[in-house]
């Protein structure tokens, strides 16, 4: 079933409100994007947040605030949806990444790790994104 065959689905059975779901596709001649910046092959991030996200609420009655959108994707796009929600959560509000390549989640942040306590401690985005910007990526 398709993303939006299963939302018609459970929108048309009251189970949900109705949603406006974009799903973009991020292979490239590459096969992949990642969903990032590249001057290889487009820049991919900024399609993302700054152009689809303008036209999605140019030509559709969306509520245009971080916290009516998300994200969500798996392994390549878990990846992506992860990395742009962290560096714009004044564009996105909600991530959910489904088997997320690349993260090393399991060997780098398993649940013992402290930082988790930290995360559940924490009372607003801000506080996330002030943890998120002390951690240098590559």
């Amino acid at each position: 079933m398709t993303v939006e065959g299963a939302l018609d689905t459970r929108i048309a059975a009251g189970k949900m409100k109705a949603v406006i779901a974009v799903v973009p596709n991020g292979r490239n001649r590459y096969g992949r994007s990642y969903y990032v910046n590249s001057s290889v092959d487009g820049n991919w991030e900024d399609y993302i947040v700054r152009d689809l996200v303008t036209y999605i609420d140019s030509h559709y009655r969306t509520r245009p605030s971080a916290k009516s959108r998300g994200l969500a994707g798996h392994s390549m796009g878990g990846f992506g949806a992860l990395r742009i929600a962290m560096k714009h959560p004044d564009v996105f509000g909600a991530v959910y990444a489904m088997s997320p390549c690349c993260v090393g989640i399991p060997t780098e942040l398993p649940p013992a790790n402290p930082v988790w306590a930290t995360v559940r401690s924490m009372d607003s985005g801000a506080e996330m994104w002030s943890l998120v910007n002390q951690v240098k990526i590559g």
